[in-house]
């Protein structure tokens, strides 16, 4: 659809066509994909350049900044290829396979990371978040915090997984961010607060939309996920006992704010929104 320049519309239904885009929340993610096929021409052609395209720049971005963090070059690289090759070691360890899961994927995805736009373009969003948040806490100038702004505005937009944990990150983090950067912060988050009123409306309006059908199409039957978050958060405070550093700080906030979401939002709503992708 955005390839062809539609921005509104039901992508299944014909006659939903004029209803608020069901898709707008992913659209930072999806752009890149419709700028390539509108060059390539070819939707499928696509989908295989993507397989070669965005794990390199996710395996770059990782890569220099824990170089540029002082993290050891082994270390750096093989933290940088861990993500791509083996997503599901966190959620194995200590076995390399379990119930049809292995650290690389599941039966139905053999390589979780070639899966497109999410996660194979969303979490470059996630993890530049990360990295500049961190960033910013250590050391911040007007145009530094310009550009954070606009990263997180846009990561709102790189999928409903992603943008709410950023999101829910961020207000975990507001006091810290005032306490380093004071008055200095409102208009960031103003910024912010603009580029993610557009999503705000067209969620707003889709809930005029929403039907059994829709839900049957979109959610899943309510299976609460607790306490396997708890083995993310234990690793995630563990690095920041050994760390105590900015980054630790962010990241932490990150995986306790996905182990929030990914049960909270069932208990709100009443049903599940693939809720294992938030972690």
């Amino acid at each position: 659809k955005l390839a062809k320049g539609q921005l509104r519309g039901d992508s299944y239904i014909l006659e939903n066509n004029n209803q608020p885009f069901l898709f707008l929340g992913e659209s930072a993610s999806i752009i890149p994909l419709a700028i390539i096929a509108k060059i390539l021409g070819s939707v499928s052609t696509t989908f295989a350049i993507a397989d070669l395209i965005f794990p390199a720049l996710l395996f770059l971005l990782i890569h220099l900044w824990l170089k540029k963090n002082k993290f050891q070059l082994t270390f750096s690289i093989l933290g940088a290829a861990a993500p791509i090759i083996i997503p599901y070691f966190s959620s194995l360890v200590p076995f390399l396979e379990k119930e049809g899961t292995v650290i690389t994927g599941t039966i139905k995805d053999p390589l979780f990371l070639s899966r497109t736009p999410h996660p194979q373009i969303s979490t470059i969003f996630l993890f530049a978040s990360i990295f500049l948040t961190a960033n910013i806490l250590d050391k911040s100038s007007k145009k530094a915090l310009f550009l954070w702004a606009i990263l997180i505005g846009v990561s709102l937009y790189a999928s409903a997984f992603v943008g709410s944990t950023i999101a829910l990150s961020i207000a975990l983090l507001l006091p810290l961010l005032f306490i380093k950067l004071k008055k200095s912060l409102l208009k960031p988050i103003l910024v912010i607060l603009i580029i993610a009123l557009p999503l705000l409306i067209n969620t707003i309006d889709l809930k005029s939309y929403i039907d059994n059908d829709f839900l049957a199409r979109t959610t899943y039957e309510q299976k609460l996920l607790f306490p396997r978050q708890l083995r993310y958060i234990a690793i995630a405070f563990l690095l920041y006992l050994i760390r105590k550093d900015s980054f630790s700080k962010v990241l932490l906030a990150t995986v306790a704010s996905a182990a929030i979401l990914s049960d909270l939002h069932q208990i709100i709503l009443g049903y599940a929104i693939d809720a294992d992708h938030w972690i």
